[in-house]
């Protein structure tokens, strides 16, 4: 009878079975064995925990495939058992699932073979029934010659490459964190860069299992650390056959940085010192040269510290940059005996600041605190000139003297009395007087007002009176008082004549554009709304004549000045007001306009 015992579950046929189906069968079994050898694919349940794949007696399933593909999506790693766990099978098995999850490999309660998301193991089943094992079959894998196309992975904690026929070189997983390589000597010879990679560690230097030196990236700068305490580094070379240290960074010293000769820095180098940069010349100068010529120095002059140009006549110069602007602040002319020569201005910031005058510094000229400036002299009288001798303010101790043109009014040192004017003694002497008939200017050759002559201003002399409040202006003949003008037009005036006075409104034509006869004078000056009222600031409630200064705006606007409502910064009612004279022409116009119609009524 034909039983199903192999490896492979193909039907094996008893001698004298199968009479006219031999054949079917016997290409059943081929078949079966090409897909044994073959490639097959498997999906496990969606976050299956166990899965099972048995390979049926006689018929064709993936799981009898020499290469077997688990697919599928899990959450927790995955057991599958093979079945029967009498098969001795050899298996390729790739781990495919998505989910970054292990599938664990079993066959009975024996040992099983795990693979990780994205490997392949070859393992082999051993068919021990119940008890059934499954193991690696590459666990230890001995070659001649190992070609990798892609990663090598040795996936367990503590792996360990070994080299040599004394397998003398070792590469060993430490089982946590990196690998260690032990050989004597270690040579890495590379035809391009060599990289050190520590992945935000250290890249530690030791002797004999001892630190000393690390490498470490801090914030992307390198850090190079000396590990035993106040050990230098220093940077050896060859000079000609001699052996020199280059430099050395003394720890002992906070790192001070010992040359053994010459600095020389590139086009562009800065310096730039997190506290204090001391450059110790140990008592001689420090040279500033430009292409081995020298422009100036630095020298310590019994303690007093020298800032020296050495080429003739060339200047020490502050430069600075003021809002986008190059500026020399302040330029030391050494072709003018060190001029100081300032850019803007000079402030004392002190209480009580002092300017020096002089080669014994006879004049000085001090701030006073909160009060003002105190110019002074060793002795006689402390003089400002403001162009020479005879401009001048002085001061003699007791009182202040200005010099103009040479004359000097010698100022009064009495403060006077209410309605006192200031005179002279006709000698430059100013002193308060009372003036006969109280606070008033007579027109007298002594108290006469002079104008300012010429086209901007009132020609001749003019006296004026203040009476209380009142004020006056006089002119002796008839002709203008006072002119008025926009843009240095004349717009109008004040005059006097015979007696009277008249106020003009400027009406030349030559002062006029689009000239025409006035028409509708009548209809527009039956608008006119004429009111009776009394002032509010007139406590008498005196009833007068007149217009509302907004009603009459629409009608005649030339005549109205302002806004209606308008109020000044604080608040205060701006009045508007109304020009009179400007209603004039309406009237005129108007009557002219009733004279043609009685005219023609008559006729």
């Amino acid at each position: 009878m034909a039983t199903y015992v192999n490896n492979l579950r193909l039907k094996e046929i008893a001698t004298g079975d199968e009479s006219g189906t031999w054949g079917t069968s016997t290409n059943t079994n081929l078949e079966l064995i090409g897909e044994a050898l073959g490639f097959g694919t498997e999906a496990i349940t969606t976050n299956a925990d166990t899965h099972t794949t048995t390979v049926a007696d006689g018929s064709a399933d993936e799981g009898r495939a020499m290469y077997i593909k688990y697919t599928g999506t899990l959450d927790s790693a995955c057991t599958i058992t093979i079945g029967p766990n009498t098969l001795k099978r050899v298996h390729i098995i790739e781990n495919a699932t998505s989910g970054s999850q292990n599938i664990i490999i079993s066959q009975g309660s024996g040992a099983n073979v795990t693979i990780g998301p994205g490997n392949t193991k070859v393992v082999y089943l051993d068919g021990a029934g119940s008890g059934a094992a499954v193991v690696d079959a590459f666990a230890s894998l001995a070659v001649v010659d190992l070609k990798v196309d892609d990663d090598l992975t040795l996936g367990s904690d503590s792996s360990i490459i070994n080299m040599g026929a004394d397998n003398d070189v070792t590469i060993t997983h430490d089982g946590t964190t990196g690998v260690t390589i032990a050989a004597n000597p270690i040579t890495l010879d590379s035809g391009a860069d060599i990289v050190l990679d520590a992945d935000g560690a250290d890249i530690v230097f030791k002797d004999a299992g001892t630190s000393i030196l690390s490498i470490t990236n801090s914030s992307t700068d390198v850090d190079f650390t000396v590990a035993t305490q106040d050990k230098d580094i220093r940077f050896k070379g060859d000079d000609g056959g001699s052996g020199i240290t280059a430099l050395t960074l003394d720890m002992s010293d906070a790192g001070t940085a010992i040359f053994n000769h010459d600095i020389a820095l590139a086009d562009g180098a800065i310096i730039d010192c997190a506290g204090d940069l001391t450059i110790d010349v140990d008592g001689a100068d420090l040279k500033l040269s430009d292409g081995g010529t020298q422009f100036g120095q630095i020298t310590n002059s019994s303690t007093d510290f020298v800032i020296q140009s050495v080429v003739q006549d060339k200047d020490i110069i502050f430069k600075g940059d003021d809002g986008g602007s190059g500026i020399d602040a302040l330029v030391l002319d050494m072709s003018d005996a060190g001029t100081a020569i300032l850019n803007h201005d000079l402030e004392l910031g002190t209480d009580g600041a002092i300017i020096k005058f002089g080669d014994d510094n006879e004049i000085t000229l001090t701030h006073v605190a909160d009060t003002g400036l105190l110019l002074e002299d060793s002795g006689g009288t402390p003089t400002l000139q403001l162009h020479d001798s005879n401009e001048s303010i002085a001061s003699d101790g007791s009182k202040v003297i200005i010099t103009s043109g040479g004359t000097a009014f010698n100022l009064p040192t009495a403060d006077g009395s209410n309605g006192q004017a200031l005179t002279t003694n006709g000698s430059g002497t100013l002193a308060f007087t009372t003036i006969s008939g109280g606070a008033s200017l007579a027109n007298d050759s002594n108290n006469r007002v002079v104008t300012a002559t010429g086209s901007g201003g009132i020609n001749g002399e003019a006296n004026f009176l203040w009476s209380g409040q009142n004020g006056s202006v006089n002119r002796n003949s008839d002709g203008g008082v006072l002119d008025f003008k926009r843009s240095n037009s004349s717009v109008g005036n004040v005059s006097v004549f015979q007696g009277a006075c008249s106020f003009n409104n400027t009406s030349d034509y030559r002062a006029k554009n689009n000239i025409a006869d006035m028409d509708e004078a009548t209809s527009r000056l039956k608008q006119l709304q004429c009111k009776k009222f009394s002032m509010k600031q007139d406590t008498n409630n005196t009833m007068r004549d007149g217009f509302i200064a907004h009603e009459v705006d629409p009608i005649v606007p030339q005549a109205v000045t302002g806004e209606k409502d308008a109020v000044d910064e604080d608040g205060n009612p701006d009045y508007q007001s109304i020009d009179t004279s400007q209603l004039v022409p309406l009237l005129v116009k108007t009557i002219q306009e009733l004279e043609a119609r009685i005219a023609a009524l008559e006729s």
